[in-house]
């Protein structure tokens, strides 16, 4: 029963949020301000999605799987949720639809994570992966809000960078992994830092410096840091 009651407060928000925007558009009867009008039309994408939110957190009990982290993300979703809508009501079925959808995509995830993870297997690979998917905005990226970091496909447009950023964490992970018991043993000293042998960090660096440039010059200074950070833990 723990494990289904993390999904209350995301779905406190979400309703309640909702509830107190749609009071603001009629403060009283016969009377509607337009503005801030979000009508009914999102109630049952909002119910596909708590529908779908209970569904995943069922997958993930009986698989044993952590059950905390998903409630966490649909509160944080939740939230942004409700402030979309207040902002811009018209946004508020859109955001639904991709918050179902990505819940979709991490069932389909779980459900084949045994041929993902066979991904570590190959971690130069998968660093090479990484640097074609960010390579790929600076030949066809069209430039949004002044970054250069956008694909743009018809009606849909995608930022590489992000999964850009999963395929660097599984190399990162797979190549620390790999060389653990080499990387844990320094055998140099630069000022007060104590290096490894330069052959076994240097493709290490050089995929991440490699993506790095590549936030840099597509002016995803957001992405650069969060590399940056992900560098950082999986090193600690």
């Amino acid at each position: 029963m723990k494990n289904w009651s993390l999904l209350l407060p995301p779905f406190g928000i979400l309703i309640s949020g909702l509830a107190v925007l749609y009071l603001k558009a009629h403060p009283q009867p016969g009377v509607v301000h337009t503005q801030d009008l979000l009508g009914i039309a999102y109630l049952p994408w909002l119910a596909a999605v708590i529908v779908a939110a209970v569904i995943l957190q069922g997958v993930l009990v009986r698989r044993h799987m952590d059950t905390c982290l998903f409630p966490l993300v649909m509160l944080l979703a939740s939230v942004g949720v409700v402030e979309i809508a207040r902002l811009k009501p018209a946004l508020l079925i859109p955001q639904l639809r991709w918050l179902l959808i990505a819940m979709v995509l991490m069932f389909l995830v779980i459900r084949f994570w045994s041929r993902i993870v066979r991904l570590v297997d190959y971690p130069y690979i998968t660093g090479i992966c990484c640097v074609v998917v960010l390579f790929l905005p600076i030949l066809f990226g069209t430039e949004i809000g002044g970054s250069r970091n956008w694909l743009v496909l018809g009606p849909f447009s995608v930022q590489p960078s992000e999964f850009g950023k999963i395929l660097i964490v599984l190399f990162l992970a797979a190549y620390l992994s790999d060389h653990r018991k080499v990387l844990s043993l320094p055998k140099r000293r630069l000022l007060f830092l104590q290096l490894p042998p330069l052959r076994f960090i240097a493709p290490l660096i050089c995929i991440w410096s490699i993506a790095v440039l590549m936030f840099v010059v597509e002016k995803d200074l957001g992405e650069k840091l969060s590399c940056s950070r992900t560098r950082l833990t999986r090193s600690v």
